[in-house]
């Protein structure tokens, strides 16, 4: 649903619709979406709301425009396996460092949202995206990490928690207005201590 919902106020319209399946790699006639859109639809307002598509969604259906959007919506959510992993073209460690940068961008975000200090309910939005996309990042992850071996998830999970306590650190410096990067500065401020 929040993958549709393209301007974030909580429901649906045909055209977030219609590029929403698109996205989800459904190709459809227009005439069968229209139909579809208006079977969810269930006010007739050309809106779908999360309740309205969420039961159409949980109620099992023979029709044959319900199976192919729930193959679509779960096919798009799926996380790999390691055997796809492996088969891949992209080796573990590079599917790998593609997540880190993901990571950092929704970090990013993140330091964003709290900085514009936006009115409660856009800090909603944007902090259950927010959370979707560390959901779904840390999905993939943990089937990268399997991949790759025990090991190594291992130590990804120790570099992690290391670079955490680095930013934690790096912030707590930063708060005693003390530049991070200065080693001369951070002894004398420990020294001080």
């Amino acid at each position: 649903f929040r993958t549709m919902d393209l301007d974030g106020n909580g429901t649906i319209d045909n055209a977030e619709f219609q590029s929403g399946l698109s996205v989800l790699g459904v190709d459809w006639k227009d005439s069968k979406i229209k139909k579809l859109f208006g079977q969810i639809d269930e006010e007739g307002d050309g809106e779908i709301s999360l309740d309205a598509f969420m039961r159409f969604m949980m109620t099992p259906s023979n029709k044959s425009s319900w199976k192919e959007l729930k193959a679509a919506i779960n096919s798009s959510i799926s996380v790999p396996t390691q055997k796809s992993i492996k088969e891949s073209s992209i080796s573990p460690e590079l599917y790998q460092k593609k997540l880190s940068q993901m990571e950092k961008l929704v970090n990013m975000m993140e330091e964003a949202v709290v900085e514009q200090q936006l009115p409660q309910d856009e800090q909603n939005y944007w902090k259950n995206k927010i959370l979707a996309h560390r959901e779904f990042i840390r999905a993939h992850q943990d089937a990268v990490g399997k991949a790759m071996g025990s090991d190594n998830t291992k130590l990804k999970k120790k570099l992690n928690d290391l670079e955490k306590k680095n930013r934690r650190l790096s912030e707590f410096a930063v708060s005693m207005g003390i530049d991070p990067e200065d080693d001369k500065a951070l002894k004398k401020a420990k020294k001080k201590r």
